[in-house]
């Protein structure tokens, strides 16, 4: 089948910018996607009920002076492609994601997380919408990234491996801040979720997982985000990790994966 690459360049992209008390970094993070060469964007900051003034900064970042519209589960701030979100009870990250992507779904073809105590660089989202569109079957493309110690101000390069399902299975080599498809969230929301809300941790890895057993995933070997290392992100992403805060999340993990495979193996 022949598709044009140039008309499929002109999709709109939801950044999701999830937030928990991150005041400190929370400016340089929306920053850095006002920034983006690519600009058919929206910008959606979801706050889970921090008790800083993220919101405060998110909204004075924003140049955001209205009043809030209320719904049963969060407040929400909008002008122009730019969206605030409060919600009203911390719910951990999967549904500060998905609150963001439920209510862009129908808008935006692309979406990208972004955690608010990192930044992206100027042409993360170009640079990878121009390499997915090579391709078609593309659900996800993730790149490399820039680890900055906040403790001693040193940065290093994480290379990620290239990707293989195989790779995947043994642990999660695609970063949580790669760009994925609309049509890979539809194809592989459970009734969790886009992003399993029962899952605080690995959440990312599940749906990498969900969206690998479908769809084609690209590595694109440059570093386009930089990931502050604070003393308390947990970067043990294998499948055997014994970390307390991923425990049960991996054990959900691990029992739907083991679930696929035993519907798959009765399918043949």
């Amino acid at each position: 089948m022949n598709f044009n690459i140039h008309e499929r360049l002109i999709m709109k992209c939801n950044i999701v910018i999830a937030n928990y008390n991150y005041s400190k970094w929370i400016e340089q993070c929306i920053k850095s996607t006002l920034s983006q060469t690519y600009k058919d964007i929206v910008i959606s900051v979801v706050d889970d009920c921090s008790t800083d003034d993220s919101v405060k900064i998110a909204l004075k970042t924003f140049d955001i002076t209205s009043e809030p519209l209320e719904t049963d589960s969060y407040f929400l701030w909008q002008k122009d492609n730019k969206q605030v979100f409060k919600l009203k009870q911390n719910s951990g990250p999967s549904t500060a994601r998905n609150t963001a992507i439920a209510f862009n779904i129908n808008d935006c073809e692309l979406f990208s997380a972004l955690d608010a105590d990192d930044y992206i660089y100027p042409h993360k989202i170009e640079t990878l919408v121009k390499e997915l569109v090579k391709f078609q079957g593309v659900g996800c493309i993730y790149a490399d990234y820039d680890i900055l110690n906040v403790q001693t101000n040193s940065a290093k390069y994480e290379f990620k491996r290239t990707y293989s399902y195989a790779k995947l299975l043994g642990e999660c080599i695609i970063h949580s801040g790669c760009l994925f498809t609309r049509e890979a969230l539809l194809a592989t929301v459970e009734e969790t979720g886009f992003y399993d809300q029962r899952i605080k941790g690995p959440e990312d890895y599940d749906l990498w997982l969900r969206m690998a057993e479908k769809f084609m995933i690209l590595h694109y070997p440059e570093s386009l985000t930089c990931i502050r290392a604070t003393g308390v992100n947990i970067s043990n992403t294998s499948l055997s990790s014994n970390s307390n805060n991923y425990k049960l999340g991996f054990e959900i993990l691990n029992r739907k994966l083991q679930e696929r495979n035993a519907r798959t193996q009765t399918n043949r």
